[in-house]
């Protein structure tokens, strides 16, 4: 067998000449035999570069899957600044090629690729003898065809380029079924070039069928099955692609005739510049099944002149003429090739494969599209969850780029329109988001649509961070979807879900008197519905206020928002939660509110809600009095529209009441103070609605003398102001009973 080495580059030099710390570090220790299995052979220098080139032994076997020899003669080049990877050359000149070799895998000497990762973390931990190791492991690996792991992705089949392309999804696909000569007409919508790097931006520009191509025009091929290999030199013509092709068997030439012979003849169809896109299948030995699909872009010449090249056509004063026979000697080596790197809009699927997750098709009607809520949507888009509605009526102002998704590029257009045309563009595929511009409390033209959408929706996101739209929902809006409402308080700390069941047996209206009540209970909320201490004016009505907030914490918020909305949409269960933040650290706490069953009770033209947790409340003061009476106010809130009364807790026996077995008189101690408090509290949603007081064991719940007193008191108090009182009594067994305040009539 041939032992002939090639000369290192470089000129002799001694080791104390050689000028890199580790270049002189190797060659000392080779000198003193202190590396095991490796010798000093010469020390060589350039301008640039220290070269140490060593004999090194390893252990290979008698069947050997390469050539690789007990003894290999290696050359190191150390940069002199340090600043890449050593070079190492294979210096006998019949040197195998083999897998991970840098191209091209042809020349001499050949250049061994030894470690996957970057220089900057190897040099922390390069060692002289750690790397001798690693020389010795890759050729002793490499002889038993050991070195490509299992678990390593394949080699790619080709060397890289510094130029790109970023092809439409559909390409993608063109070759799965064995399309291979397919034309697809291709635009070009932007390139962008920087030091050297091209980026070239790609549209399908119509049918595939079009008789006449448009300016650029994408060709399909695909090429049998490869094996782990060498990587080939990057082709830079159609004769070099078809010569490294026709290594499997393909022939890339007879395609591109095939395919050519009927091209359009008119001028602009033959202008149309071709971009070839190669897949390779690739495979790890000759009898296993493909793992992966290999794929590049080569950027040619003209059709005419590919044409010419390949000796279909000959050109004439007029134009072209078809050439009989055709001139088979020509295989294209006057066609120029550009390698591109290729890469593929990406689909809903690879999306969410992005985001460890799956696609959700489940139909989403979403309520708004402000700061928070275009966040979320945008972020819903990026894992591909949902298919979307957007009902939004505003447009983007200068003031709304601070915290909003979009950009500079939206202001003066709805929001909704933009926000949609953006989310279906992250993506490859149909559009799955769709704007309509409306008021859904007053929506016009846009009714039945908007109907029509809530009634088919599986579920009904409300960000709109808005009462009356929250309470048409849960009332009057079409649909059995239910409904999930996200918001943030109003200093923009903590986020709120209001979900309901999937029965929708609690309503959104429901889960918010019971969120408001959390708050009036719940030490950790105390100031969580606080007011902000400055407000930002933006414009001249007296409407145009908003209000300072950071919009790390909207992005934080509404990060949280897309994770729990896709958890909440999952679940049947009603859930109220509040995720807080600390504002100095970020740190967010979740407090989960239990949700307790809901009671209406019609009474006249009005409707009572009040819940379990209620209740209880007003029987476990019950039982904390007897046997004497006891009572209290009651807190809620009117939605006169409606004609709903919701009862949601009560502020307990004021200290200076009077409580006898059969006789309860509310005092007032302290009573202003608590009812103005708890309308702080909840952000001036909760207010007084009306009294509450307990019978004694034994005493049914029909209302005395005394009662009925008090409930015409109770009347004329809350006439006052237009609007009915509610009047609870509460007796054994949770008995609870229900009057209605009110003038005969209203």
């Amino acid at each position: 067998m041939s032992r002939v080495f090639v000369d290192a580059p470089g000129a002799l030099v001694l080791v104390t000449e050689l000028a890199g710390p580790k270049a002189r570090d190797l060659a000392e220790r080779l000198s003193s035999d202190s590396i095991p299995f490796a010798a000093l052979v010469e020390c060589r220098k350039t301008s640039t570069f220290d070269v140490v080139v060593l004999d090194i032994e390893t252990e290979v076997p008698q069947i050997r899957e390469h050539d690789i020899r007990a003894l290999e003669r290696l050359a190191v080049c150390f940069d002199h600044a340090d600043a890449r990877m050593p070079d190492v050359l294979a210096l006998r000149e019949d040197f195998p090629a083999t897998a991970h070799l840098y191209p091209p895998v042809d020349a001499v000497p050949k250049h061994l690729c030894l470690f996957e990762e970057e220089y900057a973390e190897l040099r922390r931990r390069w060692t002289s003898p750690f790397f001798v190791r690693r020389v010795q492991d890759w050729l002793r690996l490499t002889a038993r065809g050991e070195l490509h792991a299992q678990d390593q992705p394949l080699e790619q089949a080709l060397a890289g380029s510094g130029h790109r392309i970023i092809l439409p999804h559909q390409l993608s696909k063109l070759s799965d079924s064995g399309s291979t000569g397919d034309i697809v007409p291709i635009q070009v919508t932007a390139v962008d070039e920087h030091r050297g790097s091209v980026v070239i931006l790609t549209a399908i520009a119509g049918s595939a069928n079009d008789r006449i191509p448009g300016r650029y025009v994408a060709m399909s091929f695909t090429s049998a099955p490869h094996a782990p290999g060498t990587i080939a030199t990057t082709p830079g013509s159609i004769s070099e692609l078809h010569a490294f092709l026709a290594t499997a068997g393909d022939d890339l030439v007879d395609v591109l005739r095939r395919r050519l012979v009927d091209w359009p003849r008119q001028p602009e169809a033959l202008a149309s510049q071709l971009i070839l896109i190669v897949r390779i299948p690739k495979r790890r030995n000759e009898a296993a099944l493909v793992e992966n699909l290999e794929t590049w872009a080569f950027l040619g010449p003209s059709v005419r002149d590919i044409g010419v090249a390949l000796g279909i056509w000959e050109p004439t004063p007029t134009g072209i003429a078809l050439m009989i026979p055709l001139r088979r000697e020509l295989c294209g080596e006057s066609a120029p090739l550009d390698a591109l790197s290729v890469h593929f809009r990406i689909s809903r699927e690879e999306a969410a494969h992005l985001n460890a997750s799956n696609v959700d098709n489940r139909r989403i009607v979403a309520i708004g599209a402000g700061a928070l809520g275009s966040q979320v949507i945008l972020n819903c888009a990026r894992a591909a969850f949902g298919r979307w509605t957007v009902i939004d009526r505003d447009r983007l102002l200068p003031h709304n780029v601070a915290r909003h998704a979009l950009g500079e590029f939206g202001i003066g257009y709805h929001k909704a329109l933009v926000l949609a045309s953006v989310a279906n563009r992250l993506t490859d595929d149909e559009d799955v988001f769709e704007p309509i511009v409306a008021d859904v409390l007053s929506p016009g033209p846009e009714s039945a649509t908007i109907d029509e959408r809530l009634r088919n929706a599986d579920v009904v996101v409300d960000l709109a961070a808005s009462v009356p739209v929250a309470r048409y929902l849960a009332n009057e809006a079409t649909g059995s979807a239910r409904r999930i409402s996200m918001f943030l308080n109003p200093v923009g700390s903590d986020l709120v879900m209001l979900a309901e069941d999937k029965a929708r047996q609690i309503r959104l209206d429901m889960l918010e008197m019971q969120y408001y009540r959390a708050v009036l209970r719940e030490p950790r909320l105390q100031h969580h519905l606080r007011r902000p201490e400055e407000r930002v004016r933006y414009g001249r009505s007296c409407r145009d206020v908003s209000f300072r907030l950071p919009q790390a914490a909207v992005a934080l918020h509404a990060a949280t928002a897309t994770r729990q909305l896709r958890v909440a949409a999952d679940d049947d269960a009603a859930a109220i939660r509040i995720w807080r933040t600390d504002e100095s650290s970020l740190g967010v706490t979740a407090v989960t509110i239990d949700v307790s069953q809901v009671t209406c009770c019609a009474l006249g033209a009005w409707t009572v809600q009040y819940d379990k947790q209620l209740l209880e409340t007003i029987q476990r003061l019950r039982a904390e009095r007897l046997p004497n009476e006891t009572g209290g106010v009651l807190l809620g809130t009117f939605d006169i529209e409606r004609r709903l009364i919701y009862v949601v807790d009560t502020i307990p026996s004021p200290v200076d009441s009077e409580e006898r077995h059969t006789l309860y008189i509310r005092g007032h101690e302290g009573l202003q103070e608590q009812l103005e408090l708890a309308r702080q509290q909840t952000f001036q949603q909760l207010e007084y609605v009306g009294e509450w007081h307990s019978h004694p064991d034994g005493i049914d719940c029909l209302p005395s003398a005394d009662d009925l007193k008090v409930l015409s008191w109770l009347t004329s108090h809350m006439d006052a102001d237009g609007v009915p009182g509610v009047m609870m009594i509460g007796c054994e067994r949770d008995q609870l009973a229900i009057l209605l305040a009110q003038v005969i009539g209203s």
